[in-house]
């Protein structure tokens, strides 16, 4: 049985945006995806426009909604909670996933026995309203690991293309983590959980 990925996508007052970038969702060729859409005390309807829109989706939408704001790494882990599946990708109500970004993350991680991973990403601020015809990912030269990563000032350029795959010191936030690697914190939290009054 091919792997199962659930995507996590956090979401803050995202009703007027967030619809395009879970739409890139439609373009991954994973036969068992599912997301996870995280609404963080949004007071603009997200959770509204989000489950109107799951219902035409192709793949099941699930929303969850925080009665109030608590932040994106809370919102996270909420997400995480809720996944049942072997890998998590994380993404943002702000980026759209190229054609199989998620299946190409899921061969390379299992062909390099990764726990974690995550792929080039270009960053474009487009005016006006979003239009996938308008993202443009221009050819550019393969660079060496040492012009992309900067340790000392824990920079990088996500958008430089590799000759192969690379080992990173860290990476962006759109990556395929395996659910296992969260195991101890939410251990850890659901300790702490049953701890409160």
């Amino acid at each position: 049985m091919q792997a199962q990925v659930d995507v996590l996508v956090p979401v803050y007052n995202g009703a007027a945006t967030v619809r395009d970038p879970i739409e890139s969702l439609r373009a991954q060729t994973m036969p068992h995806l599912r997301i996870i859409v995280v609404d963080d005390g949004s007071t603009d309807g997200t959770e509204s426009t989000v489950k109107g829109w799951a219902k035409a989706a192709p793949f099941p939408v699930d929303v969850i909604r925080h009665a109030e704001r608590r932040g994106q790494p809370a919102s996270r882990r909420t997400g995480i909670a809720a996944s049942s599946t072997d890998w998590i990708l994380f993404g943002e109500d702000d980026v759209w996933l190229g054609d199989g970004y998620c299946s190409t993350l899921l061969h390379e991680a299992t062909e390099l026995g990764a726990s974690i991973i995550a792929g080039r990403i270009v960053t474009a601020i487009i005016p006006g309203d979003f239009s996938e015809d308008r993202l443009v990912d221009p050819p550019s030269a393969v660079r060496d690991y040492e012009s992309v990563f900067d340790v000392d000032s824990m920079e990088a350029d996500y958008s430089a293309r590799l000759a192969e795959p690379t080992v990173a010191p860290y990476l962006h936030s759109i990556a395929l983590i395996r659910r296992s690697v969260f195991e101890p914190t939410l251990t850890v939290e659901a300790e702490l959980c049953s701890r409160q009054p």
